[in-house]
């Protein structure tokens, strides 16, 4: 490729290479356009750490100069990975475990402390690694342009690369590499057909559904996560729970060829997709589901209630004619106390025994700490969602008792703690839920029908709430 004055081409090279070029002289990490390295060493760490578990850092961008006879490179961009990497290299850097585990590694969940990255890598000179360990990090490989021609042109590009560059998502390079797939063209098409699906021809985006629903940012639409996302959810319908981070790329390679029982059963999949995603839009009142105490980022969650959904079935149209708004309350409700147990816990305070419901707990202790997206993870999100989506359900469906779930919601709700019956004050050991209407009498076995009450208070008034 020709831009302007240069020459830009494409490569890999392995971290290897890199070494091999310095300690011939012909690699030039200070060339006199760049900066100073910035970098603190905790950035540095998380970098080898990066490169030790196959993680993606992104291209790094080098200026051949070829006007000595030979090859010399200088680094136009990615000198401070490349600068660290060296440091590894060199005996100079050693990953502190520390370190990382408060790096807070968003999507790349693991076991910090217990991994094989960490027995291996952690706390060691490069020098002293075992021969395997070495060679694993030295066939890593890393993304380089190679730039040629006019050195003003090579200076000019570092200059815009330093204005608008990014690390390039895993995504972004599975687009790359997938092209013409039927995996990825399936998912491509079917994002079209859900947003068309929810919004007709007034869809703003091809994505906007998803990013309506608060599963994705507008930002992180732009970087395509709504195209993993969906591959993801695609993935949980046809083939089960995945751990997030190492599964793709298989599934990508298994539907590539877009004829036969893949392109049948990838059509399969993305029908119940479909189906599962629109019933959510629809419960959620066609509004985010920021609205239901859910956070700003909640794909953790979109993919539990994905899997609740797909698992249990989706509801049927009286299920879903009789529930109206009552289900999403009580999610929201349950989402909400979540939010509380969560923060409580973070912040070093112990809850007290009670004070929340067990599968609030349960719910909860899988935001903290790390493997957020472990397989066992999202399958205990999922379970979760079961119980709560089937414990209104089937209360709905005519059980006059109100289930656990809802116990615990209706007292998260009395927030006086006042009994309705004898208004005096309800202690956790003697509350009961009682119906604002009586069952017998019709009322209904819901959230919003409940109130706090002396367990004694709820036996004297009988089957009619007198």
């Amino acid at each position: 490729m020709t831009t302007g004055a240069s020459e830009i081409r494409v490569d890999a090279w392995q971290v290897s290479a890199f070494e091999q070029a310095r300690s011939s002289g012909t690699l030039i990490v200070s060339p006199e356009y760049q900066r100073r390295p910035v970098w603190a060493p905790k950035d540095q760490m998380l970098l080898i750490d990066s490169i030790a578990r196959g993680v993606p850092i992104g291209a790094i961008t080098l200026y051949v100069d070829s006007s000595q006879g030979y090859d010399v490179y200088e680094v136009i961009d990615g000198k401070q990975r490349l600068t660290s990497l060296l440091n590894f290299l060199g005996d100079k850097l050693t990953i502190k475990t520390s370190y990382i585990e408060k790096a807070g590694l968003d999507d790349d969940e693991f076991d910090v402390a217990n991994d094989e990255v960490t027995v291996n890598y952690h706390d060691r000179l490069y020098s002293d690694l075992g021969i395997q360990y070495k060679m694993r990090l030295g066939q890593y490989q890393i993304p380089i342009f190679l730039v040629r021609g006019d050195r003003s042109a090579a200076i000019r590009s570092f200059a815009r690369m330093n204005r608008s560059t990014y690390a390039l998502k895993p995504q972004e390079i599975r687009n790359a590499f997938f092209t013409g797939t039927a995996f990825l063209q399936t998912v491509i098409d079917y994002i079209n057909d859900l947003d068309l699906a929810a919004f007709g021809e007034s869809g703003t985006s091809a994505s906007s559904l998803l990013v309506k629903m608060g599963g994705i940012s507008a930002g992180s639409w732009d970087r395509m996560q709504d195209l993993q996302l969906i591959s993801e959810l695609l993935v949980l319908v046809l083939h089960d729970v995945q751990h997030r981070r190492d599964s793709l790329d298989e599934f990508y390679g298994l539907y590539r060829d877009p004829k036969g029982d893949a392109a049948k059963k990838l059509a399969e999949g993305t029908k119940r997709l479909r189906a599962i995603l629109l019933q959510i839009w629809q419960l959620a009142q066609e509004t985010s589901l920021q609205a239901y105490h859910f956070p700003s980022s909640c794909e953790h969650d979109l993919y539990g209630l994905v899997g609740a959904l797909h698992v249990r079935g989706p509801l049927s149209k009286p299920q879903m004619d009789r529930l109206g708004k009552e289900l999403i309350d009580v999610v929201s409700a349950f989402r909400s106390e979540t939010e509380k147990y969560v923060d409580k816990v973070r912040k070093g305070e112990t809850p007290s025994p009670g004070e929340f419901e067990p599968l609030v707990e349960q719910y909860g202790r899988g935001f903290l700490g790390g493997q957020t997206n472990s397989k066992a993870r999202r399958q205990e999100r999922i379970d979760v969602w079961v119980e709560v989506i089937n414990g209104m359900v089937s209360t709905l469906d005519g059980k006059s008792a109100f289930t656990e779930t809802q116990r615990r919601l209706i007292w998260a709700h009395s927030a006086d703690k006042i009994c309705a019956r004898c208004g005096e004050v309800v202690e956790w050991d003697e509350f009961h839920a009682g119906h604002k209407l009586a069952w017998s009498l019709g009322g209904r076995t819901v959230v919003e029908n409940g109130q706090a009450e002396h367990a004694a208070c709820n036996v004297s008034a009988g089957a009619t709430g007198a």
